[in-house]
């Protein structure tokens, strides 16, 4: 009977083990295909306010980025965009841009934390978006 138990104890864990490593290549895959799962966001007020108060940071003239390792085999991003630095168009462009830095950086398999503020008022509108990209892509790698 004891044998039998162990027996199913240890295939319980090997059939866990499978789905969890299932899940990972899934989530993997999905970001390969160009979506952004919410398994790679930071989506609830808590992991933000975690990240701002309990983290490492780092400066730069357009964005301010807060980090530190969390308990994922993957990374997960936040990115806060102020209604100061332009409107809706503006904004959701920035977004898009960290977000497809992020899916194509090898960040992603890192196991941290990040949250992105941009700094607009920093800058000057001339050659933003190429001067974003270009330092979110040292950020990144």
């Amino acid at each position: 009977m004891g044998f039998l138990k162990e027996c199913l104890q240890v295939t319980d864990k090997l059939l866990l083990k499978e789905e969890e490593e299932k899940e990972e290549r899934d989530l993997l895959l999905a970001l390969e295909k160009s979506n952004f799962p919410k398994a790679f966001r930071l989506l609830s007020k808590k992991d933000f306010s975690n990240l701002r108060d309990n983290s490492q940071t780092t400066t730069n003239e357009l964005f301010k980025v807060y980090f530190k390792k969390n308990d994922f085999n993957h990374s997960r991003i936040g990115i806060s965009v102020s209604r100061k630095c332009g409107n809706a168009v503006f904004r959701n462009k920035t977004k898009r841009l960290i977000k497809e830095s992020f899916r194509l950086s090898k960040y992603k398999h890192l196991g941290y934390d990040a949250l992105i503020v941009i700094n607009f008022n920093k800058t000057k509108k001339e050659n933003y978006f190429y001067k974003l990209k270009n330092n979110i892509n040292l950020f990144f790698n």
